[in-house]
């Protein structure tokens, strides 16, 4: 079960990129999709846990983790939007999946994981293999952007650091607090604070007029709800599993490859995207890693 937890994540989180891929053809109220999709992540929760969970001071020590998280994840979709835009959805992405090595390094010097020289190898392929991959192409509107100084300059790195540090509380509070299967508590509480953030800023918004409510947009949230709360959920499954959890160092590689693998095939055959030559470069060193990662 540990291993399909963590395919369906990774296939779910392959679904959300395709959802957000279709909201410029369909002309989506991005803000407002996402609004509505932490509020459908709150009702998968509830049924999944067949009811509202009775919260209580005494077994809610991780409640503090949970609403920081929430404000992280509606923090970091604002800053990787405007990163997308202004530097160019390549530096985004490459911000984004990098943070995966403050967990790794959190299972090392926290929770003692034992690193051989083939897992250190297989982690630089896997970092190696992501940059290459998100290498944009001549023709990509990337190329050429001005990068004179401003403040947006600075919204990789802390995308990059934002990232890392949701992957390691997320990390933290499932191996502390929860056992294996008693999640729904957790996400309920964590999608629940970033619909607060998220719809209070809609509500005031709408309120002065900068912003009127979109039925298609809030449509198209129900159907971005369904995979992002997936992929949460069975990759924290994947997590506190018996088989992963003395190894979840390994669980965060696999699932960030698995996901920059997945998009760009799906782009090959699904969008017919035409891949650079830093794309099979940054596959072949995919491959590499999991195999390193694995044996």
């Amino acid at each position: 079960m540990a291993e399909f937890y963590l395919i369906v994540s990774i296939l779910s989180s392959v679904a959300i990129m395709l959802v957000f891929g279709m909201f410029d053809r369909y002309k989506v109220d991005t803000f407002q999709a996402v609004v509505v999709n932490y509020l459908t992540c709150i009702g998968c929760g509830v049924v999944l846990n067949e009811g509202m969970p009775q919260y209580s001071i005494e077994s809610t020590t991780w409640l503090p983790y949970a609403l920081c998280l929430g404000v992280l994840f509606i923090g970091l979709f604002v800053l990787i939007g405007i990163t997308a835009q202004k530097q160019g959805a390549a530096i985004a992405s490459v911000s984004m999946k990098l943070g995966l090595i403050f967990p790794i390094l959190l299972a090392y010097f926290l929770y003692n994981e034992v690193f051989t020289i083939q897992k250190w190898i297989g982690i630089l392929f896997c970092l190696a293999a992501i940059i290459f991959v998100s290498i944009p192409s001549k023709d990509s509107k990337a190329e050429g952007n001005s990068f004179a100084w401003n403040w947006s300059m600075l919204f990789p790195l802390i995308i990059f650091l934002g990232s890392g540090i949701c992957d390691s509380t997320v990390q933290f509070v499932e191996q502390r607090f929860f056992a294996e299967g008693d999640l729904e508590p957790l996400t309920i509480a964590l999608f629940g604070t970033a619909f607060i953030v998220g719809g209070s800023v809609l509500l005031l918004q709408v309120m002065l007029g900068k912003r009127s409510i979109d039925g298609k947009s809030l449509r198209a949230g129900v159907i971005l709800g369904l995979p992002n709360y997936a992929s949460i959920y069975f990759f924290m499954m994947a997590l506190s599993h018996d088989k992963f959890e003395s190894a979840s160092s390994f669980v965060f590689v696999i699932n960030n490859i698995g996901i920059v693998v997945l998009t760009t095939i799906m782009g090959i055959l699904v969008l017919r995207q035409n891949p650079n030559k830093y794309v099979w470069v940054g596959l072949g060193l995919a491959v590499m890693s999991v195999l390193l990662l694995s044996f």
